[in-house]
């Protein structure tokens, strides 16, 4: 059954816990001061991130975290403030990544540098936002040793989103023909992305597709 007015009473109520608390903050609970938890700001592309910082674009951050799975910090999802469960939850992230040093002004204390905050979105926000992932040309278009047009567009989605470690020559660079360097690539994006680590198998389907070039 809805549980319709005795709900949204609660919540209107500032929806209090059995215990006579409620949540705290915009996106998730504070810590006490002097905790460890990062508490400047930095400005990437002229929009602010950072404890305290404020607009759709943190509201982004927070879901993309969620997203990933790193979101254990939020009390009531995320919000357009910058809250303490941000940034722990955004180091969390970090540390995934491979960046280690917790404590303020170190490489995983949760405020966001453009490489890490661009490998989350897929873009940095204050640029053009990205337009939606173009149709899935079917599976059939990515059979090992194949060409196909749609391979390049594939392609151009690893590199943007730092996914091209594996590769023949220099680097890895965008072209029609399906290799093991294309499917090696794809794979490790799908372990990294939890929606799919549980069918990395290199081939990409429809949601693969869709988050990749979203």
């Amino acid at each position: 059954a809805c549980p319709g007015d005795p709900l949204y009473a609660w919540v209107r109520a500032g929806a209090p816990r059995p215990d006579g608390t409620g949540p705290q903050g915009g996106a998730g609970g504070e810590v006490p001061a002097g905790d460890g938890v990062a508490r400047y700001r930095v400005r990437i592309k002229g929009l602010e991130y950072g404890y305290g910082a404020k607009g759709d674009h943190v509201t982004k951050v927070g879901e993309a975290l969620v997203a990933q799975g790193f979101g254990r910090y939020y009390m009531v999802g995320p919000g357009p403030t910058w809250s303490d469960a941000d940034t722990r939850n955004y180091s969390d992230y970090q540390q995934s990544l491979g960046y280690s040093g917790t404590a303020p002004h170190e490489d995983a204390d949760g405020v966001p540098g453009e490489v890490s905050l661009h490998r989350l979105l897929g873009y940095l926000p204050g640029e053009k936002t990205p337009a939606a992932a173009p149709p899935f040309p079917g599976r059939s278009a990515f059979r090992l040793g194949r060409s196909n047009p749609a391979v390049t567009v594939l392609d151009q989605g690893l590199v943007r989103r730092g996914f091209a470690r594996h590769h023949a020559g220099p680097v890895y660079r965008p072209g029609p023909v399906f290799t093991t360097y294309t499917r090696d690539n794809v794979r490790d994006f799908q372990r990294a992305t939890p929606a799919l680590a549980g069918d990395a198998d290199g081939y990409p389907g429809p949601l693969t597709w869709r988050l990749l070039l979203s």
